[in-house]
C-alpha cells in the first residue's frame, strides 16, 4: 500500500511552493505560511512598469515643452505686429484717399454783392459803355433782360443786373436814395479775388454814370466811393 501511495509522484526536488488565489485580505498562502502582498507594487512590478516614472512621463507628455511655449509666444507676437502692419497700412491708405479728395476739392470764391447806384438814368448797355475792351475780356449785354456781363480770364466775370426802384421800399431805403439822388440801381457780383481787376472799370463807370458802388446790406455800408475804389487797385 505504501508503494501504491508513492506510485506516480516525481522525484522529490523539494516541496514546490503552491499558491492560492488572492484572498479578500489581500494574502497569497505559500507553502504553510500567509505572506501580505502590496497587489500594487506587485503588478506594476510584474508588468515591468515603473509607476513613479509612468505618471512622471504622463506629466511630462502632457505638459507643454519650453520650446514649444516659446514658439507659440512668437507666432502671437507675430500675428500682433502683423495684424499692427494691417493697421497701420489701412489707416495709410484712408488718409492717402482723403487726402486726394481734398486736393480734388473744388475752391468756390468767396462772392461780393454789391450795387452800383448811378445818379444818372442809365441802360445796362449804357453802364458797361465805358469799359475799355481788352484782350481775353468779352461784354455780353441782355437789354430785355436788363442784364450786362463783363466776362475775363478763364472763369471769371462781374455781372450786372438791374433793380426796379420800387422794390427799395422802406422808409429808410427811400430816404437813402433820395438824398444821393440816384437814378438807376444795378446788382453787382463779383469775385473778392477780383477787386483789383474790376476797379479800374467801376472808376470808368462813375466818371461817366456819376454814383459809387455800394453793399447789400441794411444800411449800404460800406460804401465805395471813387477814393475807396482807388484803393482797391
Amino acid at each position: 500500500m505504501k508503494q501504491f501511495a508513492n506510485k506516480g509522484k516525481r522525484p522529490s526536488q523539494g516541496n514546490k511552493p503552491t499558491q492560492s488565489k488572492k484572498s479578500s485580505q489581500g494574502t497569497v498562502k505559500i507553502g504553510n505560511s500567509k505572506q501580505v502582498i502590496d497587489w500594487d507594487s506587485y503588478i506594476t512590478k510584474e508588468a515591468g512598469i515603473d509607476k513613479g516614472s509612468s505618471s512622471k512621463n504622463a506629466n511630462t507628455k502632457n505638459k507643454p515643452t519650453k520650446n514649444a511655449f516659446n514658439k507659440s509666444i512668437t507666432n502671437k507676437n507675430s500675428a500682433t505686429k502683423n495684424a499692427s502692419k494691417s493697421i497701420v497700412k489701412a489707416k495709410s491708405q484712408s488718409v492717402g484717399v482723403k487726402k486726394a479728395e481734398k486736393s480734388n476739392k473744388i475752391i468756390h470764391p468767396t462772392m461780393m454783392h454789391l450795387f452800383y447806384m448811378a445818379t444818372a438814368e442809365c441802360t445796362c448797355k449804357q453802364i458797361v459803355a465805358s469799359v475799355e475792351e481788352e484782350k481775353g475780356m468779352e461784354i455780353q449785354v441782355w437789354p430785355d433782360l436788363g442784364i450786362a456781363s463783363i466776362e475775363f480770364g478763364e472763369a471769371s466775370s462781374v455781372d450786372f443786373q438791374e433793380c426796379e426802384m420800387e422794390s427799395f421800399d422802406s422808409d429808410s431805403d427811400k430816404e437813402f436814395l433820395e438824398e444821393q439822388k440816384v437814378k438807376a440801381i444795378y446788382e453787382v457780383t463779383v469775385a473778392q479775388e477780383d477787386k483789383a481787376r474790376v476797379a479800374k472799370w467801376f472808376l470808368s463807370m462813375i466818371q461817366a454814370n456819376g454814383g459809387f458802388f455800394c453793399t447789400d446790406s441794411d444800411d449800404f455800408a460800406p460804401i465805395y466811393s471813387k477814393e475807396e475804389l482807388e484803393k482797391w487797385i
